[in-house]
C-alpha cells in the first residue's frame, strides 16, 4: 500500500509558531543588561522603535515603566538619566546606542551602574552638606534664583518628584494606598538610598514642594 506523504507542520492559529522568548527581567539590573545586549545586537535603535524591537528580540514586552521613571519628557528624558548605559544621538531620530563596549560582561555593567549611582548620591550629599553648613541662609533676590543655581534647582526638583512618583507607584502595586506625608522621607530613602531633601532643591518644605507638582501628585488632609 502506498504511504501517504507526511503532513507539513501546522501553523499556530495566530500565525507561524515562534521560538520561546527570554524570561522577562525581574529587576532593574536585568533590564539594563537587556538594553545593553539589545543595542549591541542591533547596532543602534531609533527611540520610537525601541519597544517594538525589544519585543521582537526578547519575546516579551519592554516594560520600561516597571524599572525606570517615565514622566514628563517621555522616554528621551528617561534614557538621558542613564548615560552610563545608553548614549543618545541628536535629532531627528534620537538613535539609542550602547555606552559600554560590546565585550563588557554583566558584572562589569552592574559595577558601572553601582559606580554611577554612588556618584549621584555623593552629589546630593554634598549639596545637603553645603546647605547644613550655611549658618545663616541668604535672603533670595526679588527676581528669584538665576543662572546655574536655578538650573540646578530645577534639575533636583525633577529628580525628587520622579523619585516620589516611583515610591507612590510601588505602594499602589503593593496595595498600600496613599502615603502619609510623615512617612515620605523614610520610604523615599529606603527606595533610592538618598535622603529626600527638598530644601537643597530650593523649596521650604515637603508640602510646598509637592503642591508645586500638583499635576503629578495629590496632597490632601485626611478626614479634612
Amino acid at each position: 500500500a502506498a504511504v501517504p506523504p507526511a503532513a507539513e507542520p501546522a501553523e499556530a492559529k495566530n500565525g507561524p509558531a515562534k521560538p520561546p522568548g527570554q524570561k522577562p527581567p525581574q529587576n532593574i539590573q536585568d533590564f539594563l543588561w537587556n538594553l545593553h545586549t539589545l543595542l549591541h545586537a542591533r547596532g543602534g535603535i531609533p527611540i520610537a522603535q525601541l519597544k517594538d524591537v525589544y519585543l521582537t528580540h526578547f519575546g516579551h514586552k519592554c516594560a520600561i515603566e516597571r524599572f525606570l521613571v517615565v514622566a514628563e519628557g517621555g522616554l528621551l528624558a528617561t534614557f538621558k538619566r542613564i548615560p552610563h548605559i545608553i548614549q543618545i544621538d541628536k535629532e531627528p531620530d534620537h538613535m539609542l546606542r550602547p555606552s559600554l563596549p560590546g565585550g563588557a560582561t554583566r558584572e562589569e555593567l552592574l559595577a558601572e551602574d553601582e559606580k554611577y549611582r554612588k556618584s549621584l548620591q555623593q552629589k546630593m550629599a554634598a549639596k545637603a552638606g553645603a546647605a547644613k553648613a550655611a549658618e545663616t541662609p541668604k535672603a533670595p533676590s526679588p527676581e528669584g534664583p538665576t543662572g546655574d543655581k536655578k538650573h540646578d534647582n530645577e534639575t533636583l526638583q525633577r529628580m525628587l518628584i520622579q523619585g516620589v512618583i516611583r515610591v507612590l507607584q510601588n505602594r499602589a502595586k503593593e496595595g498600600k494606598g496613599p502615603l502619609p506625608l510623615a512617612d515620605l522621607e523614610k520610604e523615599f530613602e529606603a527606595a533610592w538610598k538618598v535622603p529626600f531633601n527638598c530644601q537643597q532643591a530650593g523649596e521650604r518644605d515637603a508640602v510646598q514642594f509637592l503642591q508645586k507638582w500638583n499635576t503629578k501628585v495629590d496632597v490632601y488632609q485626611e478626614n479634612g
